[in-house]
């Protein structure tokens, strides 16, 4: 929201954000809508609680726990990573229930790195797909091709296009 000037022409130009607004934001955002924010006036006549608060979902599906993790292979290592990565892993993801959506990726300006975003239904799931037989088989044939242990970064998805939930 803005605050505007009228120009001779009848325009309106924005002259800034208006006062209470990002506070407002970020009360909604919390859940707890108290007010006063600057010359704002409630229309609904409500109460504070009457105010809907937000549901973290993604596209209506309770949050769900991804992750980004990213392997550097030994140098020229890439395909063969892949080859065993096939082998091992594309089966069992896509047998396993536990994961919404996974994408195995190459970096287009590393020739020796590869990404995954990984979405699980929970943590949970994610620490039992690392449990399977498949993922010990897979270990224990890609490590001596990576340059040591991925990085991985922890996720919590909040919105996303075209909902893959399988529930």
């Amino acid at each position: 929201m803005y605050e505007y000037t009228v120009q001779p022409d009848g325009t309106r130009e924005a002259t800034r954000i208006t006062r209470g607004y990002l506070r407002l934001l970020g009360d909604w955002i919390r859940g707890d809508v108290q007010g006063p924010y600057g010359r704002g006036e409630r229309l609904d006549g409500g109460t504070p609680e009457s105010v809907p608060k937000p549901t973290p979902t993604t596209q209506g599906v309770p949050m769900t726990f991804a992750l980004i993790v990213k392997h550097t292979t030994r140098p020229g290592k890439r395909d063969e990573v892949r080859k065993v990565w096939e082998k091992h892993m594309a089966p069992a993801v896509a047998a396993n229930p536990g994961h919404l959506a996974y994408f195995y990726c190459f970096d287009n300006a590393d020739p020796d790195s590869i990404s995954a975003f990984q979405q699980y239904v929970s943590a949970e799931a994610s620490q039992e797909f690392l449990e399977a037989d498949s993922y010990a088989a897979y270990l224990k044939d890609v490590e001596p091709l990576l340059q040591g242990p991925p990085q991985v970064t922890a996720l919590t998805p909040m919105w996303c296009k075209g909902s893959t939930a399988r529930r």
